[in-house]
């Protein structure tokens, strides 16, 4: 039976209201699925049972790039889809983008030619690489460089038959978790409709409608969505979600664990690349003041709701590591770590096989018509990087089912409503100007973090001086972005803020003076008069302070 009392939080959707698009999912894929979709004019509904980007799209390698080692693998076309999608989402988000340096040193002259063909096809796919984009955010063709200079930007390199290294670019995506985030709450404002914590129950088909049932987490009120057409963009759990419409599912998933660790060290000014015996990568990306270590690519057959990363996981990466680097990763020079599953499709793979590392980052797009499900989609595979064209392919069928053509996608063109300025120099002197008051610090860390939507930021301030805090990286946080995300951007727990939106816990613990300060702002403006226990236990495992 369905619960009478509904959630307020449903309170944008009328009972006897008609979607065009129900979303399960709200990782980048179904984030940038809602983001096209409400462009488009479509009434969509997206539904995450945890919070938003808590999943795969917050376990990613932090990096916007083409695939470089796909080329060996002969998918071109995955390659130069990639680099385009790279380009676009620079030119839609471009505070969120950083250029970043990749350096593969070479030990052998085939070696070096390989890599070097590799890398001039890499750049000739890349042609239109800089087209449209503005100083902060183009980046130059690769180059070779002597031993001398490798040696110089990576003291830590090993040196016995060095010949060189190559250096090519791709970005840094600084903070995906709040990137993805940015899509939906983009969308929210263009009346799309968004809901954290809420999962779906079930979901059937009748006459020309889905019913979906949804649950508030938070309430435990139920709800029913009659929508048009369905989109299964839950990533790693999407064969489950299949099960719901009491059918098999077609899709063959394979779900591929990969973990990373943040370490308390700055390896290099470059991403040093590694392969390994086994002819995998391992990087070593220097992020905030930090160093990344991953990633592990190994198959991952347990219960997608119990996935966990465990200290053997973290002993086994640091160990495979110092394999291969003159520098002593430890235990104890992890300050964070995370991790989780992506959604690979394979229909030829060894059912035996462990490995995942070879198997292809292609989208997939499966169509249930056949199985009497006409409206009801699941998007797979692919790549952070191609999240958004894999929408618009998405999108794109379900335009033609509701309307009988394709109505035009947008999202190439129209950036987020946090990128919408031309270069962050510039954008720092208009709110200079225009913020008389403020700091150059707080302007600049603002601007970094949230591109235009600082302007809001300062604007909707209730108090005229807030408080502030540092990280251990010495990053300076303010209270006015934690206040404007507590009321705008769906927090429920200290962990959606910490970890997912504000990038504020994952680089580290916090001092005890500035974590007592964080907290503080986040009761007065959340009405919390303390963490749940719960809570304070997951920060704390995140920290590896559990045994």
């Amino acid at each position: 039976m369905i619960a009478k009392k509904k959630s307020s939080r449903f309170n944008s959707i009328n009972h006897d209201e008609i979607l065009d698009l129900v979303i399960i999912g709200g990782g980048i894929t179904g984030a940038s699925i809602l983001w096209d979709a409400t462009l488009r004019g479509m009434k969509s509904v997206l539904v995450e049972k945890n919070d938003f980007t808590s999943g795969t799209s917050q376990a990613t390698s932090k990096l916007i790039h083409g695939g470089l080692r796909y080329l060996k693998n002969g998918e071109i076309s995955l390659v130069r889809e990639s680099l385009r999608e790279r380009r676009i989402l620079a030119k839609l988000t471009p505070h969120s983008i950083r250029p970043l340096g990749f350096q593969l040193p070479v030990y052998s002259l085939k070696n070096k030619i390989v890599l070097g063909l590799g890398l001039t096809l890499y750049d000739l796919l890349s042609y239109d690489k800089n087209f449209e984009l503005n100083s902060d955010t183009i980046i130059p063709n690769h180059k070779f460089l002597d031993i001398a200079t490798t040696q110089n930007l990576n003291e830590n390199i090993y040196r016995e038959k060095l010949k060189g290294s190559f250096l090519y670019f791709d970005y840094a995506n600084i903070n995906p978790e709040r990137h993805t985030s940015e899509f939906i709450f983009s969308a929210k404002n263009r009346g799309g409709r968004a809901f954290n914590y809420t999962e779906v129950i079930s979901f059937q088909k009748k006459d020309d409608l889905f019913e979906v049932e949804i649950l508030d987490k938070l309430s435990k009120a139920k709800q029913i969505l009659k929508s048009r057409t369905i989109v299964n963009a839950s990533g790693p759990w999407a064969d489950l979600v299949d099960g719901f419409s009491g059918k098999p599912s077609p899709t063959n998933l394979v779900r591929s664990k990969g973990i990373h660790v943040v370490l308390d060290c700055h390896f290099s000014p470059y991403t040093h690349v590694v392969q390994t015996k086994e002819k995998t990568h391992l990087f070593i990306i220097p992020w905030r003041g930090k160093t990344i270590l991953g990633t592990t690519d190994s198959i991952y057959k347990g219960d997608p709701d119990s996935f966990e990363v465990t200290k053997n996981d973290i002993w086994k990466l640091l160990e495979e590591a110092n394999e291969y680097i003159n520098y002593p990763f430890t235990i104890n020079s992890v300050k964070y770590f995370y991790g989780g599953m992506r959604p690979l499709v394979d229909d030829s793979r060894d059912s035996n096989s462990t490995e995942t590392y070879s198997l292809s980052r292609k989208t997939s797009i499966e169509d249930h018509e056949s199985s009497g499900l006409k409206g009801y989609f699941t998007a797979l595979g692919g790549k952070y990087t191609t999240s958004r064209n894999l929408a618009e392919k998405v999108v794109d069928k379900i335009s033609v089912l509701l309307y009988g053509n394709k109505k035009s996608c947008l999202t190439e063109n129209i950036p987020l409503d946090s990128g919408n300025f031309s270069d962050i120099p510039s954008l720092s002197s208009e709110l200079r100007k225009e913020f008389v008051g403020e700091s150059i610090e707080k302007i600049y860390f603002l601007t970094q973090r949230y591109g235009s939507l600082t302007r809001k930021i300062l604007n909707n301030k209730s108090n005229k001086k807030g408080d502030s805090f540092r990280l251990p990286n010495g990053e300076h946080f303010f209270e006015e972005e934690i206040e404007y995300s507590i009321k705008n951007e769906e927090i429920h727990f200290i962990t959606d803020l910490l970890f997912r939106r504000s990038g504020i816990g994952t680089t580290g613990m916090l001092s005890e003076y500035d974590w007592n300060k964080f907290v503080m702002i986040y009761l007065k403006y959340s009405g919390k008069k303390n963490i749940e226990k719960e809570i304070v236990r997951e920060i704390q495992k995140r920290y590896m302070l559990i045994p």
